[in-house]
C-alpha cells in the first residue's frame, strides 16, 4: 500500500492548506476513488460542493488536466493554474479556439485548434506527416503504424505503397516500432531505447547494416565482415 506521504492522501478523509500531511503539504484526494474532490471547508467527496464550487479542487483534473465542464485552453485554467485539456480518448478530443472539447474540424483543424488525440499518438488527423506537417506541440507528424497508411512518404503523405514505404527517405512506422531507425543509422553503435543495437528495415532499399553503422544495400552493406543482412529475419 502507499503511504499517505507517497500518494498525498490522508486517511481521514481531510484535504487542503488546514489539513496537511505530516510533511507539512496540503492534503489532497485520492482521484481514483469514491472522493477525488477538496471542498472549500477540506474534505473529499465527489458532489457539486466538492467538485464544481469556487475553491473546490477536483484531483481527476489535475491527474488528466482535464476539466469536468468540457472547456479547454488558457482561458479556461485547471485549479493549479494550467491550461484545460481535451481527453484525447473522449468524443472531444480537440480544443476549439474559443475553449471546447470537440470533434469537428472547428474543434480539430482550425488554425489555432489543438488535437489531443495527435499529441497522444503523434499522429495527425489529415493524413500528413513529417517536419512539413507537425503536430501542434511542433513535433513531425507521424503515421499510425497500426492503420492502413503507416509509412510516411517524402512528400508528406501517409500510405502504404512502395512510394510511401520503401523509397529513399521514407519512414515505415512499423519498422520504428521493431528497431529501424528513422535516420539510416544502425548496429550497437546505434541503440534503441531499450539498449539492443538499431536495426535495418528488410523489406527495404536498405536492408543490412555495414560496419560503420549505416543501413544500405550492395556488397560493403550486406557481406562485408560484420555487415549485417536484415533481410529474412524477423524483427522483435
Amino acid at each position: 500500500m502507499f503511504s499517505e506521504l507517497e500518494k498525498g492522501v490522508r486517511s481521514d478523509g481531510r484535504c487542503g492548506p488546514h489539513y496537511p500531511l505530516t510533511n507539512g503539504q496540503p492534503g489532497k484526494c485520492d482521484p481514483d476513488s469514491g472522493g477525488p474532490c477538496c471542498s472549500t471547508d477540506g474534505w473529499c467527496g465527489n458532489t457539486p460542493g466538492h467538485c464544481t464550487c469556487n475553491g473546490c479542487i477536483d484531483y481527476r483534473e489535475l491527474e488528466r488536466g482535464v476539466r469536468a465542464d468540457g472547456r479547454c485552453g488558457p482561458h479556461y485554467p485547471l485549479t493549479n493554474g494550467q491550461p484545460g485539456k481535451c481527453d484525447p480518448d473522449s468524443g472531444g478530443p480537440c480544443c476549439s479556439t474559443d475553449g471546447w472539447c470537440g470533434n469537428t474540424p472547428y474543434h480539430c483543424t482550425c488554425n489555432g485548434c489543438i488535437d489531443y488525440s495527435d499529441l497522444e499518438r503523434g499522429v495527425r488527423g489529415d493524413g500528413r506527416c513529417g517536419s512539413q506537417y507537425p503536430l501542434t506541440n511542433g513535433q513531425p507528424g507521424k503515421c499510425d503504424p497500426d492503420s492502413g497508411g503507416p509509412c510516411c512518404s517524402t512528400d508528406g503523405w501517409c500510405g502504404i505503397t512502395p512510394y510511401h514505404c520503401t523509397c529513399y527517405r521514407c519512414i515505415d512506422y512499423r519498422d520504428l516500432e521493431q528497431g529501424v531507425r528513422d535516420d539510416g543509422r544502425c548496429g550497437s553503435g546505434f541503440l534503441q531505447d531499450n539498449g539492443q543495437p538499431s536495426k535495418c528495415a528488410p523489406y527495404s532499399e536498405s536492408p543490412c547494416c555495414s560496419w560503420y553503422g549505416w543501413c544500405g544495400s550492395g556488397h560493403d552493406y550486406c557481406s562485408c565482415s560484420g555487415c549485417v543482412d536484415f533481410r529474412g529475419k524477423k524483427l522483435k
